[in-house]
């Protein structure tokens, strides 16, 4: 079984498009490889070296992290794990791609999974995107020259560039749909141009979720039934309790990473209970001041059971095999 490198990106946007990422993050192509066809696909939470290593032993053609393996372009100047997962990759001439916020916000997606592990009603995104959808003009790659490309880099119609293997796709932002086109058509007079609004219902995208649990839950049970929504068992989840857990819990919100910020925005919804990672220590104390629960499951935890999840569901949709690489929690516990 194998996809062609192309298809296979086009599958991908189209599923968890870029424009859903928050305005400082860097999902996409990290590495861009040389292979036109994937057959392998790796899958994990962090682009760690050994996680790298793993799945290139594994043979895969492509490997998709949620986290991006930098924020911003780094030069290769020094010697460093960025350098050496580069060098990792483009010997290998295999792909690196970085679904982090995309799938954070993506509606339905695998980051409301605590959702759909609860039984969750009366579902609403905690905080809904507001951000535009784009335009797509793709042409054949060998009508971009340095010159074109410097054009594109300095224009305020583009929002990003994505080019694999002999198609190159330019995403536009759609209020400014007709000065794009313009621009496209002028910068390239003589070049054959498919044109696509890459439309979504933005107004279900966002990060974090809230909703009622089937029934009421008294304290013990809801914490057991957290115990049981992961579907690795291999160990109990240990989590931190910041504040006065409630008698009884029926309205939940969640974020998965680090999301202790949305916990007064979740309370304001009328949140019994808030889970998330990352709590900070003034976090805590407001929450044991405001007599308000938020309950740490761990960043790791909750975003590695996420990519857990979307392993499952990408094999099923892609003629590819694809493997679920668990990671390495780089927290400790000693008593």
């Amino acid at each position: 079984m194998a996809m062609n490198a192309h298809d296979f990106f086009s599958f991908l946007e189209q599923h968890i498009p870029n424009n859903l990422q928050e305005d400082w993050d860097n999902s996409g192509v990290q590495v861009v490889g040389e292979l036109n066809e994937i057959s392998k696909v790796a899958v994990f939470l962090e682009p760690t070296q050994k996680n790298i290593i793993d799945a290139l032993a594994f043979g895969a053609d492509c490997l998709i992290s949620h986290h991006p393996l930098s924020m911003k372009a780094q030069f290769l100047s020094r010697k460093n794990s960025y350098t050496d997962i580069v060098r990792l990759l483009m010997k290998k001439g295999a792909w690196l791609y970085a679904a982090h916020t995309s799938l954070d916000s993506l509606p339905n997606g695998n980051a409301f999974w605590i959702g759909d592990a609860c039984k969750l009603t009366d579902r609403k995104v905690l905080e809904p995107s507001e951000k535009e959808n784009f335009v797509r003009f793709s042409f054949v790659k060998n009508h971009l020259s340095d010159e074109i490309n410097e054009q594109i880099d300095i224009s305020p119609f583009v929002h990003s560039v994505m080019c694999c293997e002999n198609i190159c796709h330019v995403f536009c932002f759609c209020e400014k749909e007709q000065e794009a086109q313009e621009f496209i058509m002028k910068i390239l007079p003589n070049c054959a141009i498919s044109y696509t609004k890459v439309a979504y219902p933005m107004y279900t995208a966002g990060l974090g979720e809230y909703g009622k649990l089937p029934r009421k839950y008294q304290r013990e049970e809801f914490l057991s039934l957290l115990q049981n929504i992961f579907i690795s068992q291999e160990k109990k989840i240990q989590y931190k309790i910041c504040g006065k857990l409630p008698e009884q819990i029926e309205t939940v919100a969640y974020c998965l990473g680090s999301g202790s910020d949305f916990a007064p925005l979740a309370f304001g919804k009328g949140a019994d209970v808030f889970l998330t990672g990352d709590v900070k220590y003034h976090a805590a104390v407001a929450c044991m001041e405001n007599e308000q629960c938020i309950i740490d499951m761990g960043h790791f935890e909750l975003e590695e059971e996420m990519m857990r999840r979307f392993t499952k569901e990408l094999a099923a949709q892609v003629a590819c095999e694809v493997r679920f690489f668990s990671g390495e929690n780089p927290f400790s516990y000693s008593i």
